[in-house]
């Protein structure tokens, strides 16, 4: 496919996102020139003028500055990113699914959206890793499913609100809370003294890592999804969805915590 192609098949976003494509058009006849991969913080991995090999370019570059930007997601056939102004209505009303089912699907607690959510339209989940699983507790489907439609969002160190950036203790601790559970805010090493440490988690239950970064002991935490994935929030990557035997993370394993014994 072209770049014009590419262009073309893409929604527009104006909250890109890391792996978005970022367009590069001539001001006047919008002309595409040339795209590239988002990795955030207005830089790009390209291979196209004065490139020999890949590499990560800026816009701020005088080459790439002079052109209008414009940013694309490529979302999933069956899933939705909600864009600026965006309703749970107007969402209902433009794919004939209507606001109930759409809310049950993403284990939604209220009608209000947050701008660059991913909402999974259709039946068959688009990641059923966990549809197999027992659940770790009474909500931890909905639990997964309302995480779900937070990948991308961004991370803040101390964070726990999506839209201000989280980090993973505040992920766990937002999703949880959106749910309806009691669920103290505490750190990854917080709650992996408040759990018991099993060996073969159920859907929900969470997982938790040492010695990430330049941190030492028990460092990081995600909630556990099975098939060795895992849902969690990362520095670079937001709120993605990754996989126990990739190996950084089989190094950095601790342990699986029973989740069940946070409830109230």
């Amino acid at each position: 496919m072209t770049v014009d192609g590419f262009y073309k098949q893409g929604m527009d976003t104006a909250t890109p996102k890391t792996g978005d494509i970022i367009f590069f058009l001539e001001k006047d006849s919008l002309k595409v020139v040339t795209a590239g991969i988002y990795v955030g913080k207005n830089q790009f991995v390209n291979s196209g003028y004065g490139a020999e090999t890949v590499q990560v370019r800026s816009t701020t570059e005088d080459y790439f500055a002079k052109y209008q930007v414009a940013y694309k997601t490529y979302t999933p056939k069956g899933e939705h990113l909600v864009q600026t102004g965006e309703t749970l209505k107007s969402i209902s009303e433009n794919y004939s699914i209507s606001m109930s089912t759409i809310k049950n699907r993403n284990a939604l607690s209220t009608d209000e959206l947050m701008q660059g959510q991913y909402l999974q339209l259709y039946s068959n989940p688009l990641y059923p890793f966990y549809v197999n699983e027992e659940a770790a507790y009474d909500k931890a489907y909905d639990v997964i499913k309302y995480a779900y439609t937070l990948r991308g969002f961004p991370y803040v160190f101390g964070g726990e609100d999506p839209m201000n950036g989280m980090d993973c203790s505040g992920f766990i601790y937002w999703v949880m809370k959106e749910q309806g559970l009691s669920v103290k805010r505490g750190s990854a090493e917080d709650y992996f003294s408040l759990l018991p440490k099993i060996e073969n988690p159920k859907a929900g239950d969470l997982v938790f890592f040492s010695d990430t970064g330049t941190r030492l002991g028990v460092t990081h935490v995600g909630i556990y999804l099975g098939d060795g994935r895992f849902l969690h929030t990362t520095e670079n990557a937001g709120v993605h969805i990754s996989n126990l035997s990739s190996g950084y993370f089989a190094d950095k394993f601790e342990s699986f915590g029973e989740v069940e014994s946070l409830m109230d």
